[in-house]
């Protein structure tokens, strides 16, 4: 039976995952890639491959093919173009497939290379534009595979198992270039493990990647808010992503809603991966919930509601007996001979209830002609 490629991208380099973080080249099994000329203007660069050209232009760059492992390898180069996968994740579509865009721009010098053990080299290419080629971004991948590492596993009827590295190549041609993101929704989830997980939705409408710097966290009805997670995501052109991001149930708990600020260049002449600062600024609030406090905070509270509640109890049967003292009681005036505890056992009602109510204090000596408030009835 004829062998049917099938190959696993294992790993691929700088915003691979629209939901990852800005990270740098990876590798896989000892083998990857990263670019050979990286511009110390553009630290993205390092990672991806970035550039603006003309249709019609040719660059000329390379790719360096890094071999971490103690064995010399025998590395595969190619060069594919990018697909966009569920959820907005920049992705490289397979070998086999037609190359349509970036990837059929790129002509590399060498389609495998022989890497010394613990050492690298570099793979010149080329990057021809095709003159009709239209305004806006274009994104491939060159791919880097160990070419001993791949293998056909017992009982796979043939099918050839490989695992590569990619590295993004984003080219970006002038004309009509339109920078724009908007916050279309937010998921919050949790809590688990004493965390909530905020997933706002983030809309490309442009056609051009955009770098996302997010701020995202939850914030009460009185303006507190938890410990904000951030972070910068690349967005990809005409896409929307979910990006999830976890931040510390608060202590207290409460009522709160979910909040996220990103902030983007959108200057047309500003290109991926400048550190040129940010111009623009779009939220999204969502609607309020209810966060459940941790343990400790929520017997805290706990504690502190009993406390308030027997103090109400309090309050309020102290005020019932005032007014009940007010309404119900009669005057009486004291003669010589009467004592606190005397009168107390003679109208039915305790000493200490007495002394309150006429706020009689220490040492409650009565004096002949006082007139004190007494319940309406003796005993017997």
């Amino acid at each position: 039976m004829k062998k049917t490629p099938l190959l696993v991208a294992a790993a691929l380099a700088a915003a691979t995952l629209i939901a990852s973080p800005l990270v740098s080249a990876v590798e896989y099994g000892g083998v990857g890639g990263r670019p050979a000329n990286p511009r110390a203007d553009n630290p993205r660069t390092q990672s991806i491959f970035v550039y603006t050209a003309k249709g019609g232009d040719t660059i000329n760059d390379g790719v360096r093919v890094v071999n971490n492992t103690d064995k010399t390898r025998v590395v595969a180069v190619g060069a594919v173009d990018s697909v966009l996968s569920s959820g907005g994740a920049f992705s490289c579509k397979q070998e086999v497939e037609p190359r349509t865009d970036v990837g059929g721009w790129i002509a590399l010098s060498q389609k495998q290379v022989e890497v010394p053990a613990q050492g690298s080299v570099v793979v010149p290419f080329t990057v021809t534009v095709p003159g009709q080629a239209s305004p806006g971004e274009h994104d491939g991948c060159i791919t880097i595979q160990d070419a001993s590492m791949t293998t056909t596993p017992t009982g796979t009827n043939g099918v050839v198992l490989g695992f590569r590295s990619a590295i993004r190549v984003s080219l970006t041609i002038p004309g009509k270039i339109v920078k724009h993101l908007s916050l279309s929704g937010m998921n919050i989830t949790g809590p688990v493990s004493g965390k909530y997980v905020i997933s706002p939705s983030i809309n490309n409408d442009g056609n051009v990647s955009l770098d996302a710097q997010f701020q995202t966290q939850l914030r009460s009805l009185i303006g507190k808010s938890s410990s904000a997670a951030t972070g910068t995501y690349p967005v990809l052109p005409h896409s929307t992503a979910t990006i999830n991001f976890e931040v510390n149930r608060p202590f207290w708990g409460g009522i709160y809603r979910g909040e996220s600020v990103v902030k983007y260049n959108s200057n047309p002449t500003v290109e991926l991966g400048s550190t040129k600062a940010t111009d623009k600024t779009i939220s999204y609030v969502s609607n309020f919930m209810w966060v459940a406090p941790k343990p400790l905070g929520a017997m805290i509270e706990a504690v502190v509601l009993l406390a308030l509640a027997a103090a109400g109890y309090y309050l309020y049967r102290r005020l019932h007996h005032a007014k009940h003292v007010r309404n119900e009681w009669r005057r009486y005036v004291v003669v010589e001979g009467d004592t606190l505890m005397q009168l107390a056992d003679r109208f039915g009602v305790s000493w200490k209830r007495l002394a309150i109510a006429n706020k009689l204090k220490a040492p409650y000596e009565l004096r002949a002609g006082r007139i004190l408030k007494v319940p309406p009835r003796t005993r017997g």
